[in-house]
Parts: C-alpha cells; sequence; structure tokens
C-alpha cells in the first residue's frame, strides 16, 4: 500500500493494483474507501482530487440472482450495454462501465 497520497506515488510505485494505474487521470492526491455491505459484499471507491474515478463492486447474491441481463438496469445506466464472452458466467460492457457475474460459494453456499 502506498504510503503517499500522490496520483504519480500510486502510478510509479504500483501501489493500487497495476491493472488499474493507466486508468488514473493526473491529480494531486488519491483516495480510496472500502465498504463492507455485509454478508460477503464489498465495495471500493477510487477517487482523484475529490472525485470519484473507479468504482469496483463484488456482490454476493442468491443462487439464480440475474446479475447481469440485458433487462438489468445497471448496465444500461453505464451505456449502451452488450453481452460479451470470456468474464465470468455472464458480462455485459458498457459505455462507462462493466459488469461481469460468475457463481461461487460463500459461506458454503452455493452462490
Amino acid at each position: 500500500m502506498c504510503r503517499s497520497t500522490s496520483v504519480a506515488c500510486w502510478r510509479s510505485r504500483g501501489c493500487w493494483p497495476s491493472v488499474g494505474a493507466p486508468l488514473l487521470p493526473g491529480g494531486e492526491g488519491i483516495t480510496e474507501s472500502f465498504t463492507d455491505k455485509g454478508q460477503g459484499s464489498v465495495s471500493c471507491r477510487l477517487s482523484v482530487d475529490g472525485s470519484t474515478v473507479l468504482y469496483f463492486a463484488a456482490d454476493v447474491t442468491d443462487r439464480g440472482t440475474p446479475a447481469v441481463s440485458p433487462d438489468d438496469d445497471g448496465p444500461w445506466r453505464l451505456g449502451n450495454p452488450e453481452l460479451v464472452d470470456g468474464v465470468g458466467d455472464v458480462t455485459a460492457v458498457a459505455d462507462r462501465g462493466a459488469k461481469a457475474a460468475a457463481e461461487c460459494a460463500h459461506a458454503g453456499q452455493p452462490r
């Protein structure tokens, strides 16, 4: 974890997951905010100079919940979603984001 809040530090040292570093805009300060949403679900919001630039969430839902579908409001809010292959069991990629779902086990229960 980077001890500095400098965007340059995070980019140069790879303190934040290196896959996300090229996505960061220029700026002076970076902050991350983690939220435990309960029952295995978490989210992380990454901000540069007070503006949210990336948001990640991992949600545990009941098995059979249609987490990603053409009728799901989430991908539509992100603009023009298309179902694609390659990540998880089902994935939608939109203009301003993506959403993927995969079966897993949480607390010994299939999800």
